[in-house]
């Protein structure tokens, strides 16, 4: 087949270009334009462009509308994609029996066999004789269940109508007449060709009509090939490079491509918001479109609008057992109820996190909302506005599991009820939220064209396939204008035309893209018809073709892969091997191979670096307008503490300000706490609080090391159970069930009781003289409450400082160095004020019914219980070396010494972002807040800058992102 150009396309009259994607159907529609008006044409016929589906949809219907259909089975009735998704479900439920949903993941067995059809159709994949694998067989059985079923119904899936068509092309003489049959077909984007497509052209050919293929375009003068440290590097990259491409070429028109955008769809969008439109983030520009297309938009559940209306769902489906979290997530939620009213819900949700059970019903959650003496509903003559929806909602609660309905009945009800219960009440929508608001109701309708194929359903049935069909649903707005960069997949871009490409994310492991046979189809019979995803094979004959296109698409042209992912080392895809030019040191950054052929470039074009400013997130906030270049902002320094400001935190504070001091600024200064998170009986604090609670009672009752020795069996185990009652009655905030209060009860005595075998084995004796010492210390001008859990007097006169733990990993390695992580037991011992006596060491005692014991350390091996470190040990010399720890106080002194440090840091203000290990923060309650990644992209920004533009910051401590 001889190409034909774009530009003659129209030249023939009754030409119809026939296209592998509907974005490339409008590409071209619009380029074609493009050159017509560049001819000087004032007005021209729009190019006739359609995808292989659409066209075979349009000639069946002009065959029934006509009455001249060639095949009885083109008169079946067309079923949707989800309505044959259902249909499959049904069938493989009803032939695998009432355990299937238990034993199988329905949805996806029928999902395969859905494809496994489409690709018998369409690559005439043939099953084989037996002996077959089991999948096989019962694939054969189910398929034969839904073809049956679909020509008693008079129904067909469309591949299925599709090769129908073909079949009745096959069966006519002449080419059939009227306006919609072309006399010339061009092809346009396709890879490779199916078989029920080559026997489409074969026919198309014998009734005379002409094929050619749409010529390509001219291979890419310049190619840059590029690698980077990993893909937040490479997507940094790449829009730095769109910046400049942009502010270059007023008109210019480029695309970045990503053969896996679905992986790196969102680094590269904010990446590309950072570069081109900072701004964005201020709240009033929220729905300001951004300077770019990105084509894949995320899943139609995660719009915020359709999230609320799926959290109303859900608790009206769960509405005799809802998760405490289903509550919250409606309670925050900022499309549902009154918008004025956020506030007093996010209070009324930090008490029921304290105050209710993890699973509780609706009617229980209104009943403790309701009679809040502090909620809005008390405090105002009117009931709140969330009251009166949460009111509605469980009215309509009964309603909704009355009886199972069919999913026409759910779909014309539910719109209705979500506005009843509060859903966008009081709110004006934007154009992308009306959007979504429209995909919201498509949904519903498709859902509820299901009745034939699924029968009734109950509301959680009904539900499941909602948020399942939302969750697959992918939503774009439609964007305004037509940005000139544009952000596409691989075969989106295949075809397209544009002034300049970035294709990123070509290493191995993606590019050939990795095969994934049907599982329900013989592997061996999809190899021979070389189908899609069939083998490695198939999969890299169809990458080179996909790459041979895409190096057409633009006169310049540059190749980029990432050289790792996580702690994986990446290669190169293999394919760049092929390119023009040299590649042996591909892997370098900044390697290049360019074509012989000469550069193209605007006239008058310059170079254009990205702008240095990196730190404009906070003036950004502030004025919600363009940064200018070359402003920094240094926010490493918080205010100092005033005389009135008072130290939150104890001891917690400096351990925060040792690993980051932006975690102790925010949580201990600023008060950004967590909410905590409902259990099914007792949070490990509350265990934590009640294992101290039960230590402190057995000690106030054996007092020293002699009582214990002295007790029998029966009172060791009388005294146990006597504290640990006491905890447990004490604690009456945590009510638990009696069976679970009784479990508590015996897993205490347990934990105590191996805890006192421990300290049997003591070498010295021992007195407690305190047991939960409240005191209140000053540190470097620093005020801090702190809690002392027990003080151990030793025989010869010394003091240990003992801190209770549940947990297993404790780190006082660490004790020794500038900043300790773990500064709670240097702080009781070398600054607090104890009893009469010199101390002798600080202990945590591991209290765990597995491997229980002590870490810390101790002056000498008089005072070392085993377990313990000991400063005059040969193995403690690495950490505590003579030339700077000659006695046991110095040890204390530097304690004491560091830990001021740490307290003049956090009263003057130092709040950087700087930690040696960022797995330290697991615990860290304000992670999001430190923004790790985004400054670790600043950072690798700040080291592509010339060194003539690197912004400089002030003499502070440096805060290593």
């Amino acid at each position: 087949m001889n190409p034909c150009p774009l530009d003659a396309a129209s030249a023939t009259p009754a030409t119809r270009v026939l296209c592998a994607t509907t974005r490339l159907a409008a590409e071209l529609r619009q380029r074609h334009g493009r050159l017509q008006a560049a001819q000087g044409r004032k007005s021209w016929a729009a190019l006739d462009c359609c995808t292989l589906g659409q066209w075979l949809a349009a000639l069946r219907q002009q065959w029934l509308l006509r009455g001249t259909v060639p095949l009885p089975e083109l008169a079946r009735t067309p079923l949707s994609e989800l309505q044959a998704r259902e249909l499959w479900q049904r069938l493989i439920a009803q032939q695998l029996g009432p355990e299937a949903p238990l034993l199988f993941d329905l949805p996806a067995l029928a999902q395969s066999a859905q494809q496994a059809l489409a690709l018998q159709f369409v690559w005439r994949i043939e099953v084989g004789a037996p002996p077959l694998a089991a999948e096989a067989q019962q694939y054969l059985i189910w398929r034969s269940d839904f073809l049956a079923h679909c020509a008693a119904q008079g129904w067909a899936t469309v591949e299925q109508l599709d090769a129908a068509t073909v079949a009745a092309l096959a069966e006519l003489e002449h080419a059939p007449a009227g306006p919609g049959w072309p006399q010339r077909l061009l092809l346009a984007g396709f890879h490779r060709l199916s078989p029920l497509l080559n026997t489409l052209l074969q026919q198309l050919q014998r009734l005379g009509l002409q094929v050619q293929n749409l010529a390509d375009e001219p291979v890419a003068e310049r190619i840059e090939l590029r690698s980077y440290p990993d893909a937040a590097a490479e997507c940094l990259a790449a829009a730095q490079w769109a910046q400049a491409q942009l502010a270059a070429d007023a008109h210019s028109r480029i695309a970045i491509v990503a053969p896996d955008l679905r992986a790196l769809r969102l680094p590269l969008h904010d990446a590309l918001q950072d570069a081109l439109a900072p701004e964005l983030l201020h709240p009033q520009r929220a729905q300001v479109p951004p300077p770019f297309n990105l084509t894949l938009g995320a899943p139609l559940a995660e719009q915020a609008l359709v999230g609320a209306a799926l959290a109303l769902l859900q608790c009206l489906a769960q509405a005799d057992a809802l998760e405490q979290r289903d509550i919250g997530l409606l309670l925050r939620h900022p499309y549902w109820s009154a918008p004025e009213e956020a506030l007093a819900r996010a209070h009324l949700e930090q008490q029921m996190r304290s105050e209710l059970p993890a699973r509780l019903s609706l009617e229980q959650w209104l009943a403790w909302a309701a009679a809040k003496p502090e909620s809005p509903a008390s405090a105002q003559p009117a009931t709140p506005a969330w009251l009166q929806h949460v009111q509605q909602l469980h009215q309509l609660a009964a309603s909704a599991h009355a009886a199972s309905r069919l999913p026409s009945q759910w779909a014309a009800l539910l719109p209705s009820w979500l506005e009843q219960a509060g859903w966008l009440h009081g709110r004006s929508l934007s154009s992308p939220e009306y959007q979504a608001q429209q995909a919201w109701l498509e949904a519903l309708d498709e859902l509820g064209r299901l009745d034939a194929c699924s029968g009734p359903l109950p509301l959680r049935g009904w539900l499941q396939r909602l948020r399942a069909l939302c969750g697959e649903r992918i939503f774009q707005p439609q964007s305004v204008g037509q940005p000139r960069l544009q952000v596409l997949g691989a075969l989106e871009a295949s075809g397209q035309r544009f002034d300049a490409v970035w294709v990123l994310g070509l290493q191995a492991a993606v590019w050939p893209p990795p095969p994934q046979p049907n599982p329900l189809l013989p592997y061996a019979a999809q190899r021979r018809a070389a189908s899609p995803n069939a083998c490695a094979a198939v999969q890299a004959e169809f990458a080179q073709q996909v790459q041979q296109r895409l190096l057409r698409a633009a006169p310049a042209l540059w190749l980029s892969w990432p050289r790792s992912e996580g702690a994986a080392p990446c290669q190169p895809s293999p394919l760049l091997a092929g390119l023009p030019g040299s590649l042996s040191d591909l892997g370098i950054v900044g390697c290049k191979s360019t074509a012989a052929a000469p550069v193209r470039q605007a006239a008058g074009a310059t170079e254009h670096a990205a702008p240095p400013n990196l730190h404009w997130s906070a003036l950004a906030l502030r004025s919600g307008q363009a940064l200018a270049a070359r402003e920094t902002l240094d926010d490493a320094w918080a205010p100092p503490m005033s005389a009135e400001e008072a130290a939150r935190g104890g001891s917690a504070l400096l351990r925060a300000q040792a690993l980051c001091p932006a975690w102790a600024y925010f949580q201990y200064r600023l008060a950004a706490l967590g909410l905590p998170e409902a259990s099914e009986g007792l949070e490990p604090r509350q265990r934590g609080s009640l294992m101290h609670a039960a230590l402190a009672h057995l000690w106030l009752e054996l007092k020293d090391a002699p009582t214990l020795h002295a007790l029998s069996a029966a009172d060791c185990a009388a005294a146990i159970e006597r504290a640990c009652r006491s905890a447990l009655d004490a604690h009456a905030a945590y009510p638990l069930p009696e069976r679970r209060h009784t479990l508590e009860q015996r897993r205490l005595h347990l934990l105590l009781q191996r805890w006192l075998e421990l300290e049997r084995r003591r070498s010295s004796g021992f007195t407690v003289l305190g047991i939960e010492q409240n005191q209140e210390i000053e540190l470097a001008g620093l005020s801090l409450k702190l809690q002392i859990d027990r003080i151990d007097q030793l025989d010869d006169g010394r003091l240990l400082v003992i801190d209770y733990k549940s947990s297993q990993r404790i780190d006082t390695g660490n004790w020794a160095s500038q900043r300790p992580s773990e500064p709670q037991l240097p702080l009781y011992a070398a600054c607090a004020t104890l009893p009469q006596g010199p101390v002798a060491g600080a202990l945590f005692a591991k209290v765990r019914r597995k491997e229980p014991g002590w870490a810390g350390l101790v002056a000498d091996a008089a005072a070392k219980p085993h377990g313990a470190a000991c400063y005059d040990e040969p193995r403690s010399r690495q950490r505590y070396p003579l030339a700077r720890f000659p006695t046991w106080d110095a040890v204390l002194q530097h304690w004491r010494e560091r830990l001021q440090a740490l307290a003049t840091e956090v009263r003057t203000g130092d709040a950087a972002v700087r930690l040696a290990d960022p797995a330290l923060l697991r615990h860290c309650e304000v992670l999001p807040l430190l923004r790790l990644s985004e400054r670790r992209s600043q950072w690798l920004a700040l080291l592509a800058q010339p060194p003539a533009l690197a912004p400089q910051h002030p003499a502070r401590p440096p805060h290593t992102p």
